[in-house]
């Protein structure tokens, strides 16, 4: 990813936090309680813009000193059949829309094997629909990212290392990669990837991996609570050269629970903690990690 830019204080990084940390509160609460936890962004959901229109969530927003980070995320590119994929495609040209309206990229899942598609053909349809989409946003001067998922996950979609989702965008000028860290973290090649995928990071997701393994994709814990050596791997990033967000996403039936406004603080206090220690000279003894790493 080139030279080294590791910031000297966590000062110098901008953490956000996505919606779905909070995914029962309004939007309101859930910007007001983020600004005065210290977080300087909001990632947006696709059912937020759907509830009350662009204009409103920028309002939101600009009244709580927020900046959007993306619209996150719009799931599922592919379908069985060609009329299934255009349908999936004017979904998530609508979705780019209103993305754009606000200023921000679109995430997107990209889908898996389903029906009469197997891992191959749900590939090759991915190729086609990621195509498509960039070549759209470059006419609209927007942008789209594409987020991969952790290969337990493969009926949700067929991308599940960064490398695949450098491979979809890499052909394009306007393409880009959110790295979430649980669902990347046990790539022993995650370094040489993101070294090859350079730039094209442009949002890291954070949240932790429960040992001794999570019991559903919704059962994630606080930054720094898990397994996944989260310092380590956000030094890596940094030296990398990674500049954009640090967006903590948290999904968590058991967190979800409890109280959501506390759950935002406490998201921000963990964030930061463990970008303090990435920021640090130790941050390469911080937390386990790979031997490949």
């Amino acid at each position: 990813m080139g030279e080294s830019s590791r910031a000297a204080t966590v000062e110098g990084l901008r953490i956000s936090c996505n919606e779905l940390t909070a995914r029962d509160l309004p939007l309101e609460i859930i910007a007001r309680t983020a600004r005065e936890a210290g977080f300087e962004g909001l990632g947006i959901l696709p059912s937020t813009i759907d509830e009350l229109g662009v204009r409103k969530v920028a309002a939101v927003l600009d009244g709580e000193g927020l900046s959007a980070t993306s619209v996150c995320a719009f799931a599922g590119l592919i379908g069985p059949t060609p009329e299934a994929q255009a349908a999936r495609l004017a979904e998530a040209a609508r979705r780019l829309a209103a993305a754009a309206e606000l200023g921000v990229p679109l995430v997107v899942v990209v889908g898996g094997p389903a029906g009469p598609l197997g891992p191959r053909q749900a590939w090759e349809k991915a190729v086609f629909a990621v195509d498509e989409l960039l070549e759209r946003a470059a006419r609209e001067g927007a942008e789209v990212l594409v987020e991969p998922l952790h290969p337990v996950l493969v009926a949700e979609s067929v991308v599940t290392s960064l490398a695949d989702a450098h491979a979809l965008v890499g052909r394009s000028g306007t393409g880009g990669v959110v790295l979430d860290t649980w669902h990347v973290w046990w790539d022993a090649r995650l370094r040489e990837q993101a070294d090859r995928a350079g730039r094209r990071v442009r949002i890291v997701h954070l949240s932790d991996w429960a040992p001794p393994g999570p019991g559903a994709d919704l059962d994630r814990l606080l930054p720094g609570e898990g397994v996944a050596g989260l310092p380590a791997l956000c030094a890596d990033l940094l030296d990398g050269g990674f500049d954009g967000w640090w967006e903590v996403e948290i999904q968590s039936e058991k967190l979800w629970a409890g109280d959501q406004v506390s759950l935002i603080r406490a998201s921000y206090d963990a964030a930061r903690g463990v970008l303090e220690t990435a920021v640090s000279p130790a941050a390469e003894n911080a937390g386990v990690t790979d031997p490949g790493r």
